[in-house]
């Protein structure tokens, strides 16, 4: 049973008929937000879940949704065991879809109009937003497989490049600045000993455009004000943030956490790290919203969707009012390593 403080304000939603939903999230061409369902459907929703057309199946595989990403004309699934390319053309007025034999645990769109896929092992694979160009790489971030691209993030790089940062699990923080016409691409890794990151999530602001959260699996946020620059990342921990670590993402200056027990708001945390005011003691408010939960995204930078066990929960961010109680972090201070792997890229075709 979702347990939830009074002082949320929230609104559920069961799951459509014969669509079980594993994925929420914003739409990538406008207002609304998008599900993805168990069996490799997507379908389109308006602000009020009201579905907009017909859910589509994108999957061959029939596998579950676990990331959707737009640019340009087309947009993108991915699930563990295919990605999915569907557009519309605009001579015959057909949708179009092509498919990668590639497994992707999560989705991003760079600022130069290429799609990023997280392989795990295999690496990363970089598409071109017009699919038909035939423009399609993958890059390995290590020898046989060493590093695993679990989550990735697409920040705007230096001089004309994309900056991709990834969580790496044991491997840490990886980071590379990548642009279509380069033959080689440096990995940089950030890890210590027994990290594991499982996410990562943009905390920028205009002065800071490159600063980055990343989760660990034990809860622990590694904070960089720029993930270009620092080699040694803040390190927190809450004591309050329990359980098995998912998901975080930044919304409104907050950092909201989804865990194995539930979803967890650290109340201004990431606005005060970017800012300079966390203070010495980086006391901040936690709010436990207890629940069974499986995915976390945000929408219109102000909406919280959390795919539960048999409903979606809408949450308004705005509304939620602060706690009064402050909690102090455990400042960890590891033994942080760097690295660089060069890539060598290689293509590969799709198939409609």
């Amino acid at each position: 049973m979702n347990k939830k403080p009074a002082n949320i304000p929230s609104g559920t939603m069961p799951f459509p008929p014969g669509f079980e939903v594993c994925w929420a999230g914003a739409n990538p061409f406008g207002s609304g937000c998008f599900f993805g369902s168990e069996d490799g459907g997507v379908q389109l929703f308006d602000n009020n879940f009201r579905p907009l057309g017909s859910a589509i199946k994108t999957s061959p595989s029939g596998e579950a949704i676990n990331s959707v990403a737009g640019v340009g004309t087309w947009f993108a699934t991915s699930t563990r065991r295919d990605i999915n390319f569907i557009g519309r053309s605009s001579q015959a007025g057909k949708s179009e879809m092509y498919h990668a034999p590639y497994g992707a645990h999560d989705l991003a769109v760079t600022t130069s109009g290429f799609f990023v896929a997280a392989l795990g092992r295999l690496g990363l694979l970089f598409a071109e937003a017009d699919i038909r160009k035939d423009n399609f790489t993958i890059t390995n971030p290590g020898a046989e497989g060493e590093l695993s691209v679990y989550s990735v993030l697409t920040l705007p790089g230096d001089a004309q490049h994309d900056l991709v940062v990834c969580a790496g699990r044991t491997g840490g923080i990886l980071y590379c600045q990548w642009r279509a016409s380069q033959a080689t691409t440096n990995m940089r890794t950030m890890s210590f000993a027994d990290l594991d990151v499982v996410d990562v999530c943009s905390i920028g602001t205009i002065e800071h455009p490159r600063a980055v959260a990343a989760l660990a699996k034990n809860g622990a946020l590694l904070l960089s004000k720029d993930i270009l620059a620092d080699e040694k990342p803040g390190t927190v921990k809450f004591d309050n943030v329990t359980g098995t670590a998912y998901r975080v993402v930044r919304c409104r200056g907050h950092l909201f956490v989804l865990t194995r027990n539930g979803v967890f708001g650290l109340w201004n945390l990431a606005e005060n790290f970017v800012n300079g005011t966390f203070g010495i003691n980086g006391d901040t408010s936690i709010l436990g919203m207890p629940m069974e939960a499986t995915d976390l995204n945000v929408v219109m930078d102000h909406w919280l969707l959390i795919v539960g066990l048999d409903s979606i929960e809408q949450i308004d961010v705005d509304g939620i009012q602060e706690g009064e109680e402050r909690t102090r972090p455990q400042i960890l201070r590891p033994d942080w390593k760097s690295n660089g792997v060069t890539q060598t890229p290689k293509e590969f075709a799709l198939t409609a």
